[in-house]
């Protein structure tokens, strides 16, 4: 389990007179100020720290690399003034994206109007391990087929195989011009960019993208790619952690929270929490329900044309 530095203005509304005495011996020196939460500290810098950042940078590195196996959070509007080359490990919210990937397709068929379970869905997954095999376990509830698109052809051809022993339909390739180009809903699990933009896809298609690297257009491409997304947690929640540890982006604080829990239990959290998808980010920004509703109505209708033709 990691430790984690938290990076906060001091402008907490409630604090007390020990803290206030505190905080004025700090301002005058323009130095930042610790406190020890369960699973690392909280490093408060000063209201004016735009006058003396380097100072501040410095400050916040040196504690920073004192803090073993540590990621680190910093509050909203405040990272790129004080972020250090020396500091790479944060979260990313691309862990709380697979867990809540569901959420995702389900957001997106509503947007569309349409039933997943009529549709088919295509995976880019190389990784055979634990987490993805739920994934795809997943999908074949939720689809009419999973078709895994992938370059661990044998290990994947087992799975098939055992999926149709129950009856239930998936099919395992990788040819790069065919395998993808009838897809009108892909998710990609864990291809780099370069890897994925070697396969021919249909151009309007809408990507889901699992992985940390972001996945970019291809010249032909017309589709959307969800590269991100933001979500909405129960207010009571909101309120404590922005008083506590700042304005954080809260997919930063689930996956906090995450790494503290039994893989089991995640979901609990999710419920708990009341954590919902509230936007899906493409490319250039927020993707609006009207671009994703017009790319699905596109593919739909060069499929029956297709399929008519075939």
């Amino acid at each position: 389990m990691n430790n984690c530095v938290f990076v906060r203005v001091d402008n907490r509304k409630y604090v007390t007179r020990a803290e206030k005495a505190k905080l004025c011996i700090y301002k005058c020196f323009n130095k930042v100020r610790i406190e020890k939460h369960k699973r690392g500290i909280i490093i408060l810098i000063p209201l004016n720290y735009l006058k003396d950042k380097k100072k501040i940078r410095k400050q916040i590195e040196k504690i920073f690399l004192k803090e073993k196996n540590s990621h680190i959070i910093y509050a909203n509007g405040i990272e790129d003034d004080l972020n250090s080359s020396k500091i790479l490990r944060n979260y990313t919210g691309k862990i709380l994206m697979k867990k809540m990937v569901f959420q995702i397709i389900e957001s997106i068929y509503n947007i569309v109007n349409e039933r997943a379970e009529l549709d088919d869905i295509y995976v880019f997954m190389n990784e055979y391990n634990i987490e993805n095999l739920r994934i795809i376990d997943e999908l074949v509830n939720m689809f009419k087929t999973v078709n895994i698109i992938t370059s661990s052809i044998s290990k994947f051809k087992v799975l098939e195989k055992k999926y149709e022993r129950e009856g239930i339909l998936i099919t395992v390739s990788n040819n790069k011009r065919k395998s993808a180009i009838k897809a009108g809903i892909i998710l990609n699990v864990d291809f780099d960019n370069k890897s994925f933009n070697k396969y021919c896809i249909n151009s309007n298609a809408i990507v889901i993208n699992l992985n940390k690297e972001k996945i970019t257009e291809n010249s032909y491409f017309n589709g959307v790619i969800v590269n991100d997304y933001n979500i909405e947690i129960n207010e009571d929640e909101k309120v404590y952690i922005e008083e506590f540890y700042g304005k954080i982006d809260s997919k930063m604080w689930v996956e906090f929270k995450m790494e503290e829990m039994q893989e089991d239990f995640v979901s609990e959290l999710i419920e708990k929490k009341q954590i919902k998808i509230s936007q899906l980010i493409g490319i250039r920004g927020v993707l609006q329900s009207k671009e994703i509703e017009n790319n699905y109505k596109i593919f739909k209708n060069l499929y029956k044309k297709s399929s008519i033709n075939y």
